[in-house]
């Protein structure tokens, strides 16, 4: 059995894309001078594409491996994915340009369409320019048949709900929800863990992107018009730790210590986290001296195995970091259930 009973770093994994920049290197991602890097995949296990342990007795060792390997030591209570594998996939996104309107099936539309596979997330506002935006779910009144003949008219933008975004703020979509990450915008995405995507369309005209493939028969069909939660609003002034959404298959919680210490003890049974460092630095060290202190920056983010997750403390100063946590195995994912702080 391997031993999990230190925190995780892993190698993020850069993806090029045609909307992407170089922001991410303000996130500790080594970038190359003018490249359109859209993604920074920071947690995947996805059959092409596995997060590798950076440092420690285990580096070098691919996480779905570990999930196996160290048995209960890394999840714990969580549930893992349903093949098997870690069970959420964490990604920083750098939209330079807007991304395609697109949908991801649901789990029974995905059921019914091998190899997709069911896709929900949450993006986190990093930054945004004054004029950034998100397309998230379609205005009120429109209906299939609209959505429909909008996409083969090239107008689908038309129909969207838009909204600003705001540093801070979070945004869900649901599988089933038309939506696109606006230009001018960072975001962290915590999702289930596929990469199937449906494209309605390209924005081709306004970039003069080359053409890739649309998937209209597939979008259209997996579309639901159920209108999306609004946004959990960011918060102003003083810091602390609040409840930003509960799902069906993660629950992210937003620290801002304020130089106070942050623990993940009190839950039985103990399910892994993954810290995600938004702003500032953080300490994460153990209250029974079970590791070396380890220091994370801005855009960092590590795995901490439910074998030590009790005894794991957080220092920070004029920082604000992600607390997420899969679902619990007890818990059966069912699509359009939420709950949240603020609103949502």
């Amino acid at each position: 059995m391997m031993d999990c009973s230190f925190p995780l770093t892993l190698d993020p994994i850069l993806k090029e894309r045609v909307w992407g920049g170089e922001r991410l290197a303000g996130y500790g991602k080594d970038v190359p001078r003018g490249a359109s890097i859209g993604e920074s995949w920071e947690v995947a296990d996805l059959p092409e594409d596995h997060s590798v342990v950076a440092t420690g007795p285990l580096a070098g060792q691919r996480l779905g491996d570990l999930v196996a390997g160290c048995g209960a030591g890394l999840l714990g209570a969580a549930r893992p994915a349903p093949a098997g594998g870690f069970p959420l996939l964490v990604k920083l996104l750098d939209a330079r340009e807007n991304l395609s309107v697109q949908v991801h099936p649901d789990p029974a539309y995905a059921a019914a369409h091998p190899p997709a596979v069911s896709k929900t997330e949450s993006w986190y506002v990093l930054e945004a320019d004054a004029a950034g935006s998100l397309f998230n779910g379609v205005r009120p009144g429109v209906t299939h048949q609209d959505l429909a003949a909008a996409v083969n008219r090239g107008s689908i933008v038309d129909l969207l709900d838009r909204k600003p975004a705001i540093p801070g703020d979070l945004h869900h979509v649901a599988a089933g929800t038309v939506h696109a990450l606006g230009a001018g915008v960072m975001v962290a995405e915590i999702q289930t863990p596929s990469d199937t995507t449906y494209r309605l369309y390209d924005w081709g005209a306004e970039y003069g992107r080359p053409p890739r493939e649309l998937h209209i028969d597939d979008g259209l069909a997996a579309v639901h018009l159920d209108p999306p939660p609004p946004p959990v609003e960011a918060l102003s002034g003083a810091g602390g730790s609040r409840l930003l959404i509960d799902t069906d298959d993660y629950r992210i919680t937003e620290h801002r210590p304020a130089g106070t210490r942050v623990g993940f003890g009190g839950e039985e049974p103990a399910a892994c986290r993954i810290v995600l460092v938004v702003s500032g630095s953080v300490t994460i060290g153990s209250r029974v001296g079970g590791f070396d202190d380890l220091t994370v920056s801005k855009g960092g983010t590590v795995v901490v195995p439910a074998a030590i997750v009790g005894s794991v403390t957080v220092d920070a100063v004029a920082a604000t970091f992600l607390e997420v946590r899969p679902a619990l195995r007890h818990r059966r994912p069912d699509r359009g259930s939420r709950r949240a702080a603020g609103g949502l």
